[in-house]
């Protein structure tokens, strides 16, 4: 004679049909000596009624098959823990048995909440649960899951690498602090702000310390701001950026900054902090050197390779020669960002 597993089997086939129909995967049967009298599902969205429960509708159908409404000698399987009104529709029916899947810490009225089979009603069925546990708790996990993903606005973002790529430096200078080499990018010098110029081509500017923004960079990122969450993501020291963007005048289209120094983070763990952090479902990552397509590759993200810079990637998913080319690249790469967002 078939067993629990079995029956609860047929119960997530019903769950999974549940599913198909865009339900709250939740199944049910009833079993009347051995034979399947009765299948249903969850029906809530689909019938518009909150009664709809697969429990309330399969019982519904028991009591039509067996002319009557006890149903003493039949059992009760369902792949989640009944909630109070099909617990009491349980107790009010006379079943036998219920027999459940996953327990229901919010509503569940078997176990979890209370237990209405324990009170001093007239008839209560025996009630077991945790029968087929963690297949019935995967088809709701997968369920919910999917609709979160669903329901999770589109929040795109640009993600930059600064040096020759916003702006120019010579890579031949580094700057020595506390005995560490640090990036080309501190060679800004901060009491001269206003040496910070636009080049109108984007060339390597020699051994000069004076950082140069590419031409048509401010207007890209004016283009992207409204479309994008822009940041920047550097191993630079943070008081250098600051001066950076108040110097360049930029720093109003950045709304994160995310820096490695001190962190013992890498590139890669700098993109995806800057990915949660921001709550980003998307990003792209723009780079000149190889360091930085191994980081987006390692981190999951697109590589885009600004090819004015000085770098050699092996691999990209996409190639710009100058910034304002990025406007270009970046719909094949991103999908479009959320109203709300």
């Amino acid at each position: 004679m078939p067993d629990d597993e079995y029956w609860m089997s047929l119960a997530l086939e019903q769950a999974a049909l549940a599913a198909e129909a865009g339900e709250v995967p939740v199944g049910a049967v009833i079993v009347r000596s051995g034979t399947l009298i009765a299948a249903a599902h969850n029906q809530r969205e689909t019938a518009k009624n909150a009664v709809r429960h697969a429990e309330m509708t399969v019982i519904e159908q028991a009591c039509t098959v067996c002319g009557g409404w006890r149903l003493e000698d039949c059992e009760l399987y369902v792949t989640l823990e009944p909630c109070p009104m099909c617990a009491g529709a349980a107790i009010n029916a006379r079943l036998k048995r219920v027999v459940y899947g996953s327990a229901e810490p919010k509503t569940g009225s078997c176990h979890s909440v209370v237990n209405l089979f324990s009170l001093p009603y007239p008839y209560r069925p025996i009630c077991v649960g945790g029968v087929l546990e963690q297949a019935c708790t995967a088809h709701l996990s997968a369920f919910f899951a999917a609709r979160r993903q669903q329901k999770r606005p589109v929040r795109a973002g640009v993600l930059f690498a600064l040096e020759r790529v916003l702006w120019d430096t010579p890579p031949q200078t580094a700057v020595m602090r506390n005995g560490v080499a640090l990036s080309s990018p501190t060679l800004l010098p901060l009491n001269q702000p206003q040496s910070i110029q636009k080049t109108s081509t984007p060339t390597m500017i020699g051994h000069s310390p004076d950082g140069q923004l590419f031409d048509g960079t401010e207007a890209m990122l004016a283009a992207l701001q409204g479309r994008y969450e822009l940041y920047l993501v550097s191993d630079s020291r943070t008081d250098t950026l600051e001066a950076f963007w108040q110097a360049c005048g930029l720093r109003h289209y950045f709304s994160g900054i995310e820096t490695t120094e001190r962190t013992g983070r890498s590139l890669a763990d700098n993109i995806r902090l800057v990915m949660k952090r921001h709550h980003l479902t998307h990003a792209v990552y723009v780079g000149t050197a190889e360091s930085d397509r191994i980081a987006a590759q390692t981190a999951g993200r697109p590589f885009i390779y600004a090819a004015y810079g000085n770098g050699h990637p092996k691999s990209y998913q996409a190639i710009i020669h100058t910034p304002s080319e990025l406007l270009n690249v970046l719909p094949s790469l991103l999908p479009a960002p959320s109203p709300t967002t």
